[in-house]
């Protein structure tokens, strides 16, 4: 008699647990979504966001608006999913990457900074002509945001910058036949 007891206690208590566990975990949650498909490197701003409750909620959601505003997507976006953080850069002033295009290379250890650079930081990028060409010619662009910054195989890196319409073709011509080098000048700081 004994046992049928602690037996039925412990089936009540397992029974009574697993209530509440289903219970809390079928609370509403709030969560923001994309309005409509963004691409890749958009700076978010209030139209894109969309409030909506779930039961279930997905891994790294954001639940905050303001932690939304003014980040960028670093993949693209469907309609409707939810907003996470390995999904975002850092936060940028508004209109930051308006009017820039974006220039993609690989890089090397040397002008990734060892892969020290991180979304966010400004850089100043040299290009020094690789032969006594009277066709090259030295540029220097100056504070151009990384936008992105990845490691791929072979210790190698992608390296994505944002630059004026000019700054791209100074870069784009320079890079198949100038040395590239990158200095950091400033650290990423939240505006």
């Amino acid at each position: 008699m004994r046992v049928s007891f602690v037996l039925l206690a412990l089936v009540f208590v397992i029974g009574f647990g697993g209530f509440l566990y289903l219970s809390i975990s079928r609370e509403a949650h709030e969560i923001y979504v994309a309005d409509r498909d963004l691409p890749a490197y958009h700076q978010i701003v209030e139209a894109d966001l969309r409030r909506t409750t779930v039961t279930a909620m997905p891994v790294n959601a954001i639940q905050s608006r303001e932690v939304l505003l003014g980040r960028y997507t670093l993949v693209s976006i469907a309609q409707d999913e939810p907003y996470s953080r390995e999904a975002l850069g850092p936060v940028l002033r508004q209109g930051a990457l308006d009017n820039l295009g974006l220039v993609a290379f690989q890089s090397s250890a040397e002008t990734s900074l060892a892969g020290n650079l991180a979304r966010g930081d400004r850089v100043d990028v040299l290009l020094s002509a690789t032969d006594a060409s009277a066709t090259q010619t030295s540029a220097r662009l100056a504070g151009v945001l990384v936008v992105d910054v990845r490691q791929t195989d072979n210790a190698k890196f992608a390296l994505i910058l944002a630059v004026s319409s000019d700054d791209q073709k100074v870069l784009l011509m320079g890079l198949g036949t100038s040395r590239l080098i990158v200095v950091r000048t400033r650290v990423y700081a939240r505006p």
